[in-house]
């Protein structure tokens, strides 16, 4: 399965530019050689900074640029896609409270937001890093962090009276070909020592969670500070942001705007702006001009050479490169410590689109869904932010924000919906938001779902708290295998196939309880029509005036997405089927008003409701498979299935218990049941979840069966209000595998599966 997420031949019509500046104003701004050897110089009265951006496989501007650089061949940063790395030297003193770094809009996305972002932003922001203070809602949006719990690596040098700023840019290419390493030398060594800042990337970033630590380091005039800022989850090379679980190609999202990414330094006291980093990816009529005016210009040096160009000795030497970028090697230098959706799984199933530094991170991981959060890396990226607006005279503006609320302990955050600590502290243990993954597939419709990518990239801004810049497979935590149920479920066939999807198990019985078409429509939301052609199409001898609802009683086993794993858990209930949501006659979508879901599992419980879907914490038996055999019964081969929720109401316990037994009677086409599993899913039709359930891999066929069978079914659960019982119910038992895609716009999915 190829990596790429967007088509080869399309790729010129999206190219990237990386320009630097010390404010927003592009007037400001250089272009960025990226890949090149030499830094781009910028100068303010605030700071002097020499910066590089590294991308790998890289295809922008200017045209003929290095596709990558030898520092993707370092020992720390071989799975890494990206790189910003500069090294700066202040000019007046700045407290480690002030200096804050981030990324930011020029422009609002508040209209984008749809519910349960807040979720996501309370998590990130008061349990993961409270040193993060941000404000999504604002007319120009921004999400900052203190910079000495940002830096990935973070290197303290010399005073410039000591030791020149060009010998020191020198002596950092000759020790590692200009890549920043965790450290000091110098009187920065002492520093270090004083302040007993930890000497690893990701014990000083914990490190500098604590205000009093932060207030306790000063930026010191003229000296040399070195930092990198990386990660491997924004791939520029094919315009995809790939977080834990999924790969989404910003290409579908792009109009003849420009999309920009504002990487920024700057002091939260004063509101000064000290380095602002701007990732354009450039379409349509903008990039024809840029491309023009490079052309006309295809004999003027670079950026680099217009600095080489200044009269300023010593920037020309700071700017200078070094031919060790150049050879690429390392070896001498020292290393730092769906239609046809039941089909066999393919390419077109679903979207696919270091002490060890490679630690997976304490505190989770945020990722990119309604509540993204997951538990064993705190947070996929924070390198991502395209905007939906060209570069305007607003962008130019340094906005005025408020005070941040790590100090004055008021922000947004104080007015989001009150989520106890014990249910956060839950989510993260229970790694339950894999559950939530977004991934656009390519059959769907993209105009109408832009505010997703505008919610995809706002809200992994939240992340890379304490990422891991792994070459090695991710290892699952203690703490998650410890809560994983035991289970005679077979195991996921397809993860290795879709990595980077949320794929898994499903195992149990999905059966029809037929009743009336007129009560169907007493239950049934009267805006949401039934389809019966569209039923009867596929059951043409199903009983006049009665619709099928579906019973689904399942266990779902061995989820997984990017080496990520979530607790299995089982859930039950009765949907409906043939619904016309969108009103227009032909796609066929499943209402799922209520579900039973096994009361340990937080995450998939939340996920359930960010849907609008009533859900019963519950307790099952068998507790951690499909079904259990039932003792000295009639017919051979009998199983049942008991789901109680574990609080009761003024109506009493929910429930849904089911009993069945092999038949050889097969009242229903397995095209039926391919059908139903696969419609889109929703509750209150604000949001809507793409699960994609195969019916052969080897879970279903030989010597694996999809077995027909007949039993009862007793279940009281919305919304039904009294307790029903349906008798000589047909059905199929089986294990299937699937790829699920939640909180995706229902619009998206108009005309999807009519052809089946």
């Amino acid at each position: 399965m190829s990596d790429s997420v967007v088509d080869p031949a399309a790729r010129d019509k999206y190219l990237l530019q990386v320009t630097a500046g010390p404010s927003y104003n592009p007037s400001d701004h250089k272009p960025v050689a990226v890949n090149e050897t030499d830094a781009t110089h910028i100068e303010s009265d605030i700071l002097s900074a020499w910066i590089r951006v590294r991308i790998k496989d890289y295809h922008g501007l200017p045209r003929g640029s290095p596709s990558s650089s030898p520092y993707f061949n370092h020992p720390q940063h071989t799975s890494d896609r990206y790189s910003i790395a500069y090294s700066f030297i202040p000019k007046k003193d700045m407290s480690g409270s002030d200096l804050v770094m981030g990324f930011d809009y020029g422009h609002s996305i508040k209209h984008q937001l749809p519910p349960g972002f807040r979720y996501a932003m309370k998590i990130a922001t008061s349990l993961l890093d409270p040193g993060l203070y941000s404000d999504p809602y604002s007319d120009q949006p921004y999400l900052y962090g203190p910079a000495l719990s940002s830096f990935f690596a973070f290197r303290i040098g010399e005073k410039t009276s000591i030791m020149s700023p060009s010998d020191q840019l020198s002596q950092l290419d000759q020790e590692s070909d200009s890549v920043i390493e965790e450290g000091a030398y110098g009187s920065g060594a002492e520093i270090r020592e004083t302040l007993k800042m930890p000497s690893r990337w990701k014990k000083r970033r914990k490190f500098y969670l604590d205000a009093n630590a932060l207030a306790n380091f000063t930026f010191e005039k003229d000296r040399m500070y070195h930092v990198d800022f990386f990660n491997p989850h924004l791939d520029f090379a094919n315009f995809a942001l790939r977080l834990p679980g999924f790969s989404i190609s910003v290409a579908r999202y792009i109009d003849e705007k420009t999309h920009h990414l504002r990487y920024v330094l700057k002091n939260r006291k004063t509101d000064e702006v000290l380095i602002v980093v701007i990732f354009r990816l450039l379409y349509g009529k903008e990039l024809k001009e840029v491309l023009e005016q490079e052309k006309s210009n295809e004999s003027v040096p670079s950026t680099i050479a217009a600095d080489e160009s200044r009269k300023d000795k010593d920037h020309d030497e700071l700017t200078k490169g070094h031919n060790t970028e150049k050879d690429g090697g390392y070896a001498h230098r020292r290393a730092s410590t769906p239609a046809e959706i039941p089909g066999e799984p393919g390419p077109e199933a679903a979207n696919p689109d270091h002490d060890n530094q490679n630690a997976l991170g304490y505190a989770g991981q945020a990722t990119a869904a309604v509540s993204g959060l997951t538990s064993t890396v705190a947070a996929a990226y924070r390198a991502l932010g395209f905007g939906n607006s060209s570069s305007s005279a607003s962008d130019s503006d340094a906005s005025s924000r408020n005070s941040s609320p790590h100090s004055s302990g008021q922000s947004t955050i104080a007015k989001i919906d009150n989520i106890d600590n014990q249910t956060v502290e839950r989510f993260l243990q229970d790694q339950t938001i894999l559950a939530l993954l977004t991934i656009q597939r390519s059959k769907m419709q993209t105009q109408q779902s832009f505010w997703q990518f505008f919610l995809l990239s706002f809200l992994s801004l939240l992340a890379i708290r304490y990422v891991s810049s792994a070459s090695t497979t991710p290892q699952i935590p203690d703490a998650i295998n410890a809560s994983v149920c035991e289970s005679q479920d077979q195991p996921n066939p397809i993860a290795s196939i879709y990595p980077n999807n949320a794929t898994g198990v499903l195992n149990g019985t999905i059966s029809v309880v037929p009743i009336s078409l007129d009560l169907a429509r007493q239950l049934i939301p009267s805006q949401y029509r039934i389809l019966e052609h569209a039923y009867r199409h596929l059951l043409p001898s199903f009983p006049k005036n009665m619709y099928p609802a579906v019973v689904q009683a399942v266990h779902d086993h061995d989820i997984q997405a990017s080496g990520f794993k979530v607790p299995d858990f089982s859930r039950a209930g009765i949907e409906f089927p043939f619904l016309d949501l969108l009103g227009d006659n032909s796609t066929s979508f499943k209402w799922v008003p209520s579900l039973l879901i096994s009361s340990d599992n937080t995450l998939a419980i939340q996920g359930s409701e960010a849907y609008g879907t009533t859900t019963y914490p519950a307790t099952f038996n068998p507790t951690c498979d499909a079904y259990k055999a039932v003792t000295d019964a009639k017919r051979p081969g009998t199983t049942s299935y008991i789901g109680r929720s574990t609080n009761s109401s003024a109506s009493g316990t929910a429930c849904v218990d089911t009993q069945f037994s092999a038949t050889t009677k097969q009242a229903y086409p397995l095209n039926f049941f391919v059908n139903v599993t696969n419609q889109i899913i929703f509750a209150d039709g604000k949001s809507c979840d793409n699960m994609i359930r195969f019916f052969n891999t080897s879970l279903s066929t030989a010597p694996n069966t999809i077995q027909t069978v007949k039993g009862t079914v007793r279940a009281k659960i919305l919304p039904f209000k009294d307790e029903q019982v349906w008798n000589d119910v047909y059905g199929i038992r089986l294990a299937s595998a699937f790829i699920e895609n939640n909180y995706l716009p229902c619009e998206n999915f108009r005309g999807y599966g009519s052809s089946d």
